[in-house]
């Protein structure tokens, strides 16, 4: 049997069992865990599904492995529709190649990739025990279910998400400097599912000095806590409630925010939120490092007040004809405020923010 990359007709004959792949996948998993959300689901000869796995976390069971434990005999035979190319890798848990050939599966159907090289064999292997493989049939699948897992394979970098809460003025605080609050209790709240969903929190030296946030997850159910990532130069006071009780705080002292960015990768760090002012706004979207937007627009006109974005005057200003164009992905209505979802207009990802 050969692999095949998977074409439009592919796609449609599996794309029942891939849905059932993905919403397996999408319940798995935080979103800030260090391995992918992956789903799997057995199709049997005749076309039925027999089994759907997933994975839950580190150290729990792949995908391929929940779902075979599930189908037990019924595996044999069957076509493995999988989010992720098998890994052919063993770590905390086996190789799912070795377990699909163990089965007795007899293809194997992937929607991605993988790019970290523990499946770098297991489409010879696969093959080399007359198991068909077909894919990628699905690499929009990569940006909407492993987009942020996969950004630090392919950038280097934890995927950025920028949260702003603004006025119907753009403005993020009045003209006296006052920011709390400018979004009602229902819109916070959604935020607190924002950070609870990111393996860090990124804000400046400048938001800490000036509004004294605590931007921990406040829900009484919280796995853990994100870390707590403070950039700039100057002190932050010992009395500042962003450095809590739980060893979540951390303090930047640079500007370099490729650095920050590439050392929260290295430690396994793949999503990050950033809630800060208008200058390192401006500094992270100067540098490309802006990956979606979540802005929170409450009905208030502030005029005078401080701009979501601040004026440079270090030639990191923006120009209509050069300014990065921004697509709303969604729009959603919550309590009195309205959130919109903004991705890169070249980007077709639909990776949910929250």
């Amino acid at each position: 049997m050969t692999s095949q990359r998977g074409s439009a007709d592919d796609h449609s004959r599996w794309q029942h069992a891939l849905n059932a792949a993905v919403s397996a996948a999408r319940a798995g998993i935080p979103s800030y865990d260090l391995n992918p959300a992956v789903g799997c689901a057995l199709v049997s000869p005749a076309g039925d599904i027999v089994a759907v796995g997933c994975h839950r976390g580190s150290g729990t069971a792949h995908a391929e492995v929940d779902a075979l434990a599930q189908a037990g005999a019924q595996a044999r035979g069957a076509t493995a529709v999988v989010t992720l190319l098998p890994c052919d890798h063993v770590g905390t848990t086996g190789s799912c190649v070795q377990a699909l050939i163990d089965a007795g599966v007899s293809g194997v159907v992937y929607a991605h990739d993988d790019p970290t090289g523990h499946a770098a064999s297991s489409q010879q292997r696969l093959r080399d025990a007359g198991i068909e493989v077909t894919g990628p049939i699905a690499v929009d699948i990569g940006a909407d279910l492993l987009g942020s897992w996969l950004a630090p394979h392919t950038s280097g970098r934890p995927r950025v998400i920028w949260k702003v809460a603004i006025s119907l003025d753009g403005r993020i605080a009045d003209r006296a400097g006052a920011s709390m609050w400018i979004t009602g209790d229902a819109a916070r709240q959604d935020v607190q599912a924002l950070r609870a969903n990111v393996g860090a929190v990124i804000t400046s030296t400048q938001t800490v000095l000036s509004d004294d946030p605590r931007l921990d997850v406040r829900e009484a159910n919280v796995v853990r806590q994100p870390a707590r990532v403070v950039v700039g130069l100057r002190d932050i006071p010992d009395a500042a409630r962003i450095r809590g009780t739980d060893g979540r705080f951390e303090h930047q002292r640079t500007h370099d925010l490729s650095r920050v960015l590439a050392e929260l990768a290295g430690r396994g760090v793949h999503r990050v939120l950033v809630e800060c002012g208008g200058t390192l706004a401006a500094a992270l979207m100067a540098g490309g490092l802006i990956d979606e937007i979540i802005a929170y627009q409450a009905g208030l006109v502030l005029p005078g007040g401080t701009p979501v974005v601040a004026d440079t005057a270090d030639g990191l200003g923006f120009l209509l004809a050069t300014a990065t164009r921004w697509r709303a992905g969604d729009v959603r209505i919550i309590g009195d405020d309205i959130r919109t979802r903004w991705l890169p207009a070249s980007d077709t990802s639909t990776t949910a923010g929250t």
